[in-house]
C-alpha cells in the first residue's frame, strides 16, 4: 500500500505521451470530386478550417493525432506543413464511406505497422447474425515510446442519425 502509481502500488515508469483524437467534421479540400455529394468547400471555408485545426494542435501539442472525416493526404500535409512539419508519421486510409470522410494520422513516432480491418466482418457479440463491416474503417497504429510498444486504435463509428442502425453500432 501506499505506493505511488499503478494498481500494484510500484512507481509510474516510462515516457509520457500525449494522444489525440479529434474528428475535424467534414474536412474537404477545395476540389469538387467527381460522381457523388458536393464533398469540397470554398478557399476561405478551407484556409479558417485550417488555421483553427492548427491554432489547437499548437495549444495542446500531442505527440500523435487521431483524426476522423479528413478526405485526403493533401489536408493532412497542410496540416502537418503549417506546424512546421513537426510530424513524421502521416497516414490516411480510404474507408468504406462513399463521402470520403477517412481516418487519419499524425505521429512523432514512426508507425511500426498499421493494420486496417476494412474488408472484415463482425456481428454483434452474442449473436450470429446480421454481420457487418465498419462503416469506414477501424485502423491500429502501432509505434514505440522508448522500449513500450503501443497499438493505438483509430476508429469513427456509425452515425447515430437516420437511418439508425444502433445493432451496427454496437458491433462496432
Amino acid at each position: 500500500g501506499g505506493g505511488e502509481g499503478g494498481s500494484g502500488g510500484s512507481p509510474l515508469t516510462g515516457d509520457p505521451v500525449k494522444i489525440m483524437n479529434w474528428n475535424l467534421h467534414n474536412f474537404f479540400d477545395t476540389q469538387e470530386d467527381p460522381g457523388g455529394e458536393d464533398d469540397s468547400i470554398s478557399q476561405n471555408e478551407y484556409t479558417a478550417k485550417l488555421d483553427a485545426v492548427v491554432s489547437v494542435i499548437q495549444a495542446l501539442s500531442p505527440d500523435v493525432i487521431v483524426f476522423c472525416e479528413v478526405e485526403n493526404q493533401g489536408i493532412l500535409d497542410d496540416i502537418n506543413a503549417a506546424l512546421d512539419n513537426v510530424y513524421t508519421e502521416s497516414h490516411i486510409s480510404e474507408g468504406n464511406d462513399p463521402r470520403s470522410i477517412d481516418i487519419a494520422a499524425l505521429s512523432k513516432f514512426p508507425f511500426t505497422d498499421v493494420v486496417s480491418h476494412l474488408d472484415e466482418t463482425f456481428v454483434v457479440e452474442g449473436t450470429a447474425a446480421p454481420e457487418f463491416e465498419f462503416t469506414r474503417d477501424l485502423l491500429e497504429y502501432h509505434f514505440e515510446v522508448g522500449s513500450q510498444k503501443v497499438a493505438l486504435l483509430g476508429v469513427h463509428y456509425k452515425a447515430k442519425g437516420p437511418p439508425d442502425n444502433p445493432d451496427k453500432r454496437l458491433a462496432e
